[in-house]
């Protein structure tokens, strides 16, 4: 039995071509919106476990009684190979990586996105975190700066090297993903014109990448300058930071993967969304807001054109340069 351990929301089309091959698979998730929409959508071929996987000092007895249930499930289950996606964080999905390394079981890295690197994080907390790491889940991870002194714990070579982590290439099934998206557009009931546009709403506060106050009234610009009646949005999966103008707006799901209806709208704002690239890539409209809002940190700000190089996403600088991309009818509505 093969083993998936998906915690990153950016490896939902990889994981759903995995799948649709109809072989059986245990999936492990710690994310709430996957099991959503694995529960919405419904597959025959995979058990599906949510399971906790954030643990502090303060957890311990809590996470032996986990990783004692991991071990006597490896038994009952007899995994054969685990699959795994991220390149930080993970916390105790790594210990799972470890412990499966112990019983000689095959271990895979898909990638599912570019390596991400920042500077080193020299400070007292970025210790505290890499010591978490190693005692709690027996894992070497690079405390590097996102940037405002974020975190960003980041697997190490070391960590690949002792686990004998094998990366792999895998090609995505884009007609697998085609019937899943057509069933998803019918079961949602979305009525998308030429006008239409999906406004990628949640986690710019929450991070701390935008103050509130700036982040508020410029987006009651940019939803005025667009029309109400022409945006639909969709909320991060795992963040709810939405101002009350967005909260108004009609709704995709947030459990909903935005990957399988990237075919559907013509027009994609947003602020570092990785829907962002995908929709220029499929010769979308993408216009980021990384230039619209003031920053709290500039550097953390500048790192995403990096992130977005090579593609044709528009970076706007204020809501005249909004209109050169739209071509809003103000008669037509949409609903959903």
């Amino acid at each position: 039995m093969k083993l998936i351990l998906f915690n990153t929301n950016m490896a939902i089309n990889t994981v759903l071509s995995q799948i649709s091959t109809k072989e059986e698979y245990i999936i492990f998730t710690d994310l709430e919106n996957i099991e959503t929409f694995f529960n919405f959508i419904q597959f025959n071929n995979i058990q599906l476990f949510k399971i906790k996987n954030t643990y502090g000092w303060k957890n311990l007895i809590s996470l032996y009684q986990s990783k004692s249930w991991i071990k006597s499930f490896f038994k009952k289950y007899k995994i054969e190979e685990i699959i795994y996606y991220h390149q930080a964080y993970g916390d105790f999905f790594n210990w799972i990586i470890t412990y499966a390394n112990k019983q000689n079981i095959k271990i895979t890295y898909n990638r599912v996105l570019k390596d991400i690197s920042y500077p080193r994080l020299h400070s007292i907390w970025g210790y505290y975190v890499w010591i978490k790491y190693k005692f709690l889940f027996n894992t070497e991870v690079i405390i590097q700066n996102r940037g405002n002194q974020v975190i960003f714990p980041k697997l190490s070579q070391s960590f690949f090297k002792k686990n004998k982590i094998q990366e792999q290439s895998f090609t995505i099934d884009y007609q697998a993903l085609k019937k899943i998206s057509e069933k998803l557009y019918r079961q949602l009931n979305l009525n998308i014109t030429s006008n239409s546009v999906l406004l990628l709403t949640g986690s710019v506060i929450a991070s701390k990448q935008v103050d509130i106050n700036e982040y508020t009234n410029k987006t009651k610009l940019l939803i005025e300058k667009i029309g109400k009646n022409h945006i639909i949005c969709k909320c991060h999966p795992r963040f709810s930071d939405e101002i009350r103008e967005e909260k108004e707006l009609p709704h995709i799901p947030n459990f909903i993967p935005m990957e399988l209806l990237l075919d559907f709208f013509p027009t994609y704002i947003g602020y570092n969304s990785t829907i962002l690239a995908q929709a220029d890539k499929l010769n979308k409209t993408s216009i980021s807001l990384i230039d619209f809002y003031t920053p709290i940190n500039k550097e953390r700000k500048d790192q995403w054109y990096n992130y977005f190089n090579n593609t044709n996403i528009k970076y706007i600088k204020n809501i005249q340069e909004l209109s050169k991309y739209l071509n809003i009818k103000k008669s037509n509505k949409q609903h959903i």
